[in-house]
C-alpha cells in the first residue's frame, strides 16, 4: 500500500514467525521507492502489478486472509502509517496477533526497540 507520496512510500504487512506453533508476530514495513510502475501513486492505493492474474490471485489471498485474521490487514496498515507518519525508510513496526503495535526496529538490525505506552492505539 503507498502510505507517501512524498517521498513516494509503500508498506507491506506480513507475518514474521519462523516457526510454527511461536507467537504470532507481524511486521510493517516501511520502503521508499523511486518509481512504481503502472501506479497512479495516490495515498492509500494497494499497488501490485499490472498482471491481472496475479492481481485476481493477490485478491483472493488476501480475502482468505481477512477471513481468517481478526482484522483487516489493508486497515491495520492504513493505521500503522498515520499512527507511525515518521517511521523511516527500512523500519518495521511489530505488532502482535491482535495487531497490537508493540515493537519497533530497522529491517537489518536483531533485536527491537519496546514502544512506549504512549504509542499505543487508544
Amino acid at each position: 500500500m503507498i502510505v507517501k507520496t512524498e517521498p513516494l512510500t509503500i508498506m507491506a504487512i506480513a507475518n514474521m514467525n519462523a516457526q510454527d506453533g511461536a507467537a504470532t508476530v507481524n511486521g510493517c514495513y516501511c520502503l521508499e521507492v523511486k518509481e512504481l510502475d503502472g501506479a497512479q501513486k495516490i495515498l492509500f492505493e494497494n499497488w501490485g502489478t499490472a498482471d491481472q492474474q496475479s492481481i485476481q490471485e493477490a485478491l483472493r489471498q488476501v480475502e482468505k486472509d481477512n477471513k481468517e485474521n481478526a482484522r483487516d490487514e489493508w486497515e491495520v496498515l492504513k493505521e500503522v502509517s498515520q499512527q507511525f507518519a515518521d517511521l523511516g525508510n527500512g523500519y518495521l513496526i511489530l505488532l502482535d496477533e491482535n495487531y497490537i503495535p508493540f515493537g519497533k526496529k530497522n529491517y537489518m538490525d536483531s533485536n527491537y526497540k519496546p514502544l512506549n505506552a504512549e504509542a499505543a492505539p487508544k
